[in-house]
């Protein structure tokens, strides 16, 4: 009787282990040349998701943002008001998995503009992506990244876009 009951624990066990939900991943340790600055940061995060079609290095990513940071896009439609859609990096990260999987995508800077006070940092900049490295521009955007100085290193808080979009195109002071 106590071998089917320790068999029933152990069967009850499992499977309330099975039906918990995966854990967050852990944060990823940072290269020092990635967060030693603000701009390091950003440009960071824009190679990480970089490259030729195929796996990314989500890790990088992930290694640049604070615990429950947030990634936000503003979609809007031609009638529809604009709408901002924030996710954790995780979220993130699986939305833009399959997508790079499938496509080049190697996206640069173009101009960015730094605010910084003590430990707090604000990048504005304007960024391209391509689909090959010496292919036509394929999206533009303007982003906008709230920073953390932790005493040690540079944390994104937000990550924050929007594209461009026909009959609305960038001015020429975020092109170059």
């Amino acid at each position: 009787m106590k071998t089917i009951s320790t068999a029933v624990l152990l069967l009850m066990l499992s499977s309330a282990t099975v039906a918990q939900p995966a854990p967050v991943e852990q944060t990823p340790q940072a290269t020092r040349q990635d967060v030693v600055s603000p701009e390091a940061i950003v440009s960071a995060f824009l190679s990480s998701g970089s490259g030729p079609a195929g796996p990314r290095d989500f890790a990088r990513m992930r290694s640049l943002f604070a615990p429950a940071a947030r990634v936000i896009t503003i979609r809007r439609s031609k009638t529809e008001p604009a709408v901002a859609v924030g996710r954790s990096i995780d979220q993130y990260i699986e939305e833009a998995r399959e997508y790079l999987a499938s496509n080049g995508n190697y996206e640069r800077l173009v101009k960015k503009w730094v605010e910084q006070y003590a430990n707090l940092a604000h990048v504005f900049c304007a960024f391209e992506a391509r689909k090959s490295p010496k292919g036509e521009v394929t999206y533009r955007g303007v982003g906008s990244f709230q920073l953390l100085w932790d005493g040690g290193r540079w944390w994104i808080l937000t990550a924050y876009w929007q594209g461009e979009r026909a009959g609305e195109s960038l001015p020429a002071r975020y092109r170059r």
